[in-house]
């Protein structure tokens, strides 16, 4: 897929690849573009692999003959696009099979020319329509026969798994760029190191960038994912107020800041504990109200939180179950699109 942005496709995919996860294939989705926004990574079911592709023809090729050689290939591209530099490396991987999605009506996007070139690029492709108007699509506008392509039908993804924070759980607020020198990897990699019962505490991550894949491969790796909720970049102030005013403890690691507008508003919201790394910019913003840790310190931020942990733990309220069931009839749907796309892996009619 081309990247993890906000939208529909990315959806599917991740869904694809916790349905061919549960029936026991090995997953590795493959990102085009691992660039600024890849919110939507942190919806991936914990055994499915992610890995950016590198830059350059060469460094990419080498990634594909790595990852795809016997391996079955499912392209989704959105908006039409074809990629012929990826396409042409991908032949000289030798997978198993390409099996190729097409999720809409690209018509807008297309011309006598394009349409050429992909009749030429997909060859060899298995054809995959998403829905009647991409049949179409595949065979008025593109040209492909109509015996080519096979048909699916799409379903609503189900709503990911919430588990409500412990009783006696702690709740932490990082809020920044997710880029390198912010220092959220120090967070998780201390969180890890957080005694988890009686007083296991949960991390919300507000904001979004370059560095959320890694991120989310570390709490992977880490086996935190589970303790941490990654809310995306929320631009809609009144919520990120509210954040801040459910939050025990709000933490800062970065690297270098001027005077931040988050530790200002953390300040202003009377957040119970502000732990920040030890630079000029918090010590500016927040003064004594702050306990200052030395960014990269993940076993003395660990202690912090342990300690702040233990002595609030009593005082937090019973937390409701707010998560709800799938209706009935998405779930028959949802099963359904499952047995259709594993007998598709497996080449049943």
């Amino acid at each position: 897929m081309r990247q993890f942005a906000l939208g529909g496709l990315e959806r599917v995919v991740m869904m694809q690849a916790g349905i061919c996860a549960e029936a026991g294939y090995d997953v590795t989705i493959l990102v085009l573009d691992g660039g600024c926004g890849n919110s939507l990574v942190v919806e991936c079911d914990p055994r499915v692999t992610v890995r950016v592709l590198p830059t350059g023809l060469g460094a990419r090729r080498r990634a594909l003959s790595e990852v795809c050689r016997d391996a079955l290939v499912l392209l989704h591209f959105g908006y039409g696009r074809l990629y012929p530099s990826l396409r042409l490396a991908l032949l000289g991987a030798r997978a198993l099979r390409v099996i190729r999605f097409c999720h809409s009506d690209y018509s807008r996007l297309r011309n006598p020319v394009t349409n050429i070139l992909d009749r030429m690029l997909g060859s060899r492709d298995e054809m995959i329509a998403v829905g009647g108007g991409a049949r179409s699509f595949l065979v008025e506008v593109v040209g492909l026969r109509p015996e080519r392509i096979r048909t699916l039908a799409n379903v609503a993804p189900p709503a990911p798994r919430y588990d409500p924070p412990s009783p006696a759980g702690l709740r932490l607020l990082t809020l920044s760029d997710v880029e390198p020198h912010k220092g959220v990897e120090d967070v998780i990699t201390a969180l890890a190191k957080v005694s988890a019962a009686p007083h296991e505490p949960r991390l919300s991550v507000v904001g979004d960038g370059s560095d959320l894949i890694r991120l989310w491969q570390l709490a992977q790796e880490l086996d935190v994912l589970h303790r941490i909720e990654w809310m995306g970049a929320i631009w809609h102030q009144p919520s990120v107020q509210g954040l801040l005013g459910q939050t025990d403890a709000f933490i800062s690691m970065s690297r270098a800041e001027g005077i931040p507008l988050s530790v200002l508003e953390a300040v202003r919201h009377n957040v119970p504990h502000l732990v920040l790394s030890d630079i000029p910019g918090h010590r500016a913003a927040a003064g004594d109200k702050a306990v200052y840790v030395n960014y990269g310190d993940s076993d003395t931020l660990a202690r912090v939180l342990d300690g702040i942990a233990v002595e609030h733990a009593a005082s937090l309220p019973q937390a409701a179950d707010t998560s709800a069931p799938e209706p009935r009839h998405r779930l028959a749907d949802l099963e359904r699109y499952g047995t259709d796309l594993i007998n598709l892996l497996s080449g049943v009619n």
